[in-house]
C-alpha cells in the first residue's frame, strides 16, 4: 500500500506539471487507479485482533442479510460484539434453521474463523466474497438465540418491507416468490429448481434486483412524468422519489444503491441542463460504490451491472444504427440493449461457471422487454394493494399469468441444456482486453475506422494469448487440490490428464471444468467416500475416462454405472510414469520421472520405503497420534498433507527434517515435473 501511495503522487504530480498536454489525463487516471488499490489493502489488512485465535467465543451482533437454505441459514451480522467487546468487522454467521428476520439481535456461541482465499485460478474465492458484503470472519453455530429486534430508522423500512411481502403472498400466492425477487429483492421463498431453470435459461438476473430493475422504475416513472407535462424540476423529484422509494423496498442492496446512485446523477445532469454523460456518471457511481466498501468490486452483482451498463453505454449508438431497419423506436432499443447486456456480461459469466448458454442471447431478446412492462406493474399494483386492499386483487390476476410464462420460458433451458457451451476460466487479462476493445470500438474514441481495427485486433490477439498460452504450457505438471477435508491430484502430461483419487463431491468437476481439461485416466487408491465420492460427477461430464485401482479396493467400490479395471504395474507419460502397488485395502502410487522417485501416495500408518523427494499423506488431526516405527523414514525434502485444519505437533515431530505443506492452509499445491522439478503453494509461494 505504502508503495501504491508513493507512485500515484509521482503520476499525480506530473498530471498538475503537464497540465496543458491533452494526455495528462492518463496519468491522472493511473494515479487514482493506484491510490485505489492503496485504499483497498488498507481496508483490507488483517485485523490488529485477530479474533479467530480466540476459540469458542460469544458473538452478538445485528441482522443485516438473510440467506435461507433447507438445513440451515445464514447472517451476516454487524454492530458485533465478541465476548463483550465490540469490533469493527462484520461476521457471517451460518446456523441451523432458525428463521431469524432482518434486524433481530442474535447471540451464539462458537468458534470464529477467517474464511479461506481462492485456491487456483478460476476458484470461487470464499474470502473475497465475504469482503465484498463487509464481513472478515465466519462462524459456525448451532448454539444461538434472538435476544431482541433493532429500532430505528433501518428497521422501520424493514418492517415495511416485511408487511409488504406479507401483501404480496396475498395477492400472488404460489407465484409470489418470483413476484418479491422483483420488487422486494427476496428470494428465498422461490424453489430451488425454478431458480435453477432460470439460471440454466441464462434469464436468473431478473430474480436479483440490480441496475435492470432500478432502470425500469425510472423509465416508468420518467414516462409518468413525461405524460403529466410536469416541469422540469417537478420531473426531477418524481423521478428521484421514485427510484429512492425502490431502493428502501429492495433494502439497499449494493447493486439497486450503485445504479440508484447513477440514474440520481444523470437525472441531476438533465435538470441543471447539462449534457448527460453516460460513462461519468457510471464512473462517479463505481468511484462512490469503491470508497463505501473498496471491496465490492468482488462482489458477482458489482461485475455484472458495471459490465452490463458500461457496454449499453459504449456501444448504445453503434447497434441502434445497426437496428434501424427496426421502426419501433422501443423495440429497437429494447434488442439492443438486452443484446449488448449479453455482451457485457458475456466473459465474466463464463469465467464464473465455466460455461456458456448462447440461446441465452436469444431468450433475453424477449425477456427483458417482457420484465421491463412486468417489474414496474407488480410493483405498482402491489403498492395499490397495500393502500386499498379490498377489490384491487384482480388487478394481479393477469400479472399472475404473466409470472407463469416467465417461468414456462425458464424451462427452456433445461429442454436444450446441450446447447451450453463448456471452457475454461478466462484470466485476467483477457477479459481486460474485451473491455478495452468494447471502449475503443465505441464513439468516445474518435480516430479512423482503420486505425481502430488495427488497435481492436491486437487487443484480441492478446486476450487469445491470454486464454489459450496457459494451457498450452501446463505439460508435465502434478497439481494437489484440496477439497473440504479431502483433497484428489491433477497430472498433465504427454497431452494426457490423469486424476488420482477425486475427492468427496463435486470440488473436482468444478476443477476440471475451470481448467478446461477432461480426464482420460482415473486412478483411485482407496474405497473411501473422501477419494472416490466424486466419481460419477467426473464420469457424467467425462464418460470416456478409464477408471482403475488395484483389485482390493475394486471389492469394496460400488461400481453401479461405471466400470473399473485393474491397473496395469507402470502407466507410461513420455518420461513421467505412474507405478501402483497393490496394499491392504488401498494401493501406493509412485510418480517417477526416468528412473526417480518424485511423489508417493501413502496412508496414515504406512510402513517404511523407498526415498522418493516428495511424500503425499494423510496425517491430519490435532488428537491423532503416530507409532514411528509405522511411519515414513524416507527423508523425503517435501510432505504434502492433506486438509488438516492445523497439523499435530507429533506429526511435526515425525516430520521435523520435512518441508511440511497443508493444502488447507497453503491452498493448491503444484509439482512442475520439467526439467528441474519445483514445488509451488498458492498461497505461501
Amino acid at each position: 500500500p505504502v508503495y501504491s501511495c508513493v507512485f500515484a503522487a509521482i503520476l499525480l504530480l506530473g498530471c498538475i506539471v503537464f497540465a496543458k498536454y491533452k494526455y495528462s489525463a492518463v496519468l491522472l487516471l493511473f494515479s487514482i487507479m493506484l491510490f485505489s488499490g492503496a485504499y483497498y489493502s488498507f481496508r483490507t489488512l488483517p485485523p490488529k485482533n485477530d479474533i479467530s485465535k480466540l476459540g469458542s467465543v460469544r458473538l452478538e451482533g445485528r441482522v443485516e442479510q438473510v440467506k435461507y437454505s433447507e438445513k440451515t441459514d445464514s447472517y451476516l451480522l454487524r454492530d458485533v460484539y465478541v465476548n463483550g467487546e465490540s469490533i469493527e468487522e462484520k461476521v457471517y454467521l451460518t446456523t441451523r434453521k432458525t428463521g431469524y428476520l432482518l434486524d433481530d439481535i442474535i447471540i451464539s456461541n462458537g468458534s470464529v474463523s477467517i474464511p479461506k482465499g481462492a485456491s487456483y485460478p478460476g476458484d470461487f474465492d470464499y474470502k473475497q466474497y465475504l469482503l465484498s458484503k463487509g464481513a472478515a470472519y465466519t462462524s459456525f453455530s448451532y448454539d444461538t438465540g434472538r435476544s431482541s429486534h433493532a429500532k430505528d430508522a433501518v428497521s422501520f423500512v424493514n418492517d415495511i418491507r416485511y408487511a409488504v411481502s406479507n401483501k404480496t403472498d396475498e395477492l400472488f400466492f404460489s407465484d409470489s416468490g418470483v413476484a418479491k425477487a422483483f420488487i422486494l429483492g427476496m428470494t428465498e421463498d422461490i424453489e430451488e429448481e425454478l431458480t435453477k431453470s432460470y439460471r440454466s435459461a441464462g434469464i436468473s438476473h431478473v430474480l436479483c434486483v440490480s441496475g435492470l430493475h432500478v432502470g425500469f422504475i425510472y423509465l416508468i416513472f420518467d414516462f409518468i412524468s413525461k405524460k403529466l407535462k410536469l416541469r422540469r424540476k417537478l420531473r426531477f423529484a418524481v423521478t428521484t422519489a421514485g427510484v429512492v422509494l425502490f431502493m428502501l423496498m429492495s433494502g439497499l442492496s449494493s447493486s439497486v444503491s450503485r445504479a440508484g446512485i447513477m440514474l440520481i446523477i444523470f437525472s441531476l445532469s438533465q435538470l441543471f441542463g447539462e449534457r448527460s454523460d453516460g460513462l461519468s456518471s457510471l464512473g462517479a457511481a463505481f468511484i462512490l460504490s469503491c470508497v463505501y466498501n473498496p471491496a465490492a468490486v468482488f462482489s458477482a452483482s458489482f461485475q455484472l451491472s458495471f459490465a452490463a451498463v458500461f457496454s449499453m453505454i459504449a456501444l448504445g449508438g453503434t447497434f441502434s444504427r445497426l437496428f434501424s431497419f427496426i421502426k419501433f423506436k422501443i423495440i429497437r432499443e429494447a434488442v439492443s440493449s438486452s443484446l449488448l447486456a449479453t455482451l457485457g456480461t458475456f466473459p465474466i459469466l463464463f469465467q464464473m461457471n465455466g460455461s456458456f448458454y448462447f440461446p441465452s442471447v436469444i431468450i433475453n431478446v424477449f425477456v427483458i422487454p417482457f420484465c421491463s412492462v412486468l417489474i414496474p406493474l407488480v410493483l405498482i399494483v402491489t403498492l395499490i394493494y397495500c393502500v386499498f386492499g379490498g377489490a384491487t386483487v384482480y388487478l394481479a390476476v393477469p400479472l399472475r399469468y404473466m409470472i407463469k410464462a416467465l417461468n414456462g420460458v425458464s424451462k427452456i433451458g433445461e429442454a436444450t441444456g446441450f446447447l451450453n457451451v463448456n471452457g475454461s476460466a478466462v484470466l485476467g487479462v483477457s477479459i481486460i482486453c474485451f473491455f478495452i476493445i468494447l471502449f475503443i470500438a465505441s464513439d468516445n474514441v474518435k480516430v479512423k475506422t482503420r486505425l481502430k481495427a488495427g488497435v481492436c485486433a491486437a487487443f484480441l490477439i492478446i486476450a487469445a494469448a491470454g486464454y489459450i498460452l496457459p494451457k498450452t504450457c501446463r505439460d508435465n505438471l502434478l497439481t494437489v487440490v484440496d477439497s473440504e477435508n479431502s483433497d484428489f491430484s491433477v497430472l498433465t502430461a504427454d497431452g494426457k490428464c490423469v486424476i488420482i483419487d477425486t475427492g468427496k463431491d463435486e470440488s473436482s468437476l468444478e476443477y476440471l471444468k475451470k481448467q478446461g481439461l477432461k480426464p482420460d485416466i482415473i486412478l483411485i487408491t482407496a474405497a473411501d467416500e473422501r477419494k472416490v465420492g466424486g466419481i460419477s460427477y467426473i464420469l457424467e461430464y467425462c464418460p470416456t475416462a478409464e477408471v482403475y485401482s488395484v483389485k482390493s479396493v475394486i471389492q469394496n467400490l460400488k461400481t453401479e454405472g461405471f466400470t473399473v479395471k485393474p491397473v496395469p504395474k507402470a502407466l507410461y507419460f513420455n518420461d513421467i510414469s505412474i507405478y501402483t502397488e497393490e496394499r491392504e485395502n488401498e494401493a501406493r502410487v509412485t510418480l517417477k520421472k526416468g528412473e526417480e522417485n518424485i511423489i508417493t501416495y501413502l496412508e496414515d500408518k504406512a510402513e517404511s520405503f523407498g526415498n522418493t523427494l516428495i511424500i503425499k499423506t494423510y496425517l491430519r488431526g490435532k488428537r491423532q497420534k503416530y507409532n514411528k516405527e509405522q511411519v515414513y523414514t524416507s527423508g523425503a525434502r517435501y510432505a504434502i498433507i492433506s486438509s488438516a485444519s492445523e497439523v499435530s505437533e507429533d506429526t511435526k515431530e515425525i516430520l521435523k527434517n520435512t518441508v511440511i505443506l497443508n493444502t488447507y492452509t497453503a491452498g493448491n499445491i503444484t509439482v512442475d515435473l520439467n526439467d528441474k522439478t519445483e514445488v509451488r503453494s498458492a498461497h505461501e509461494g
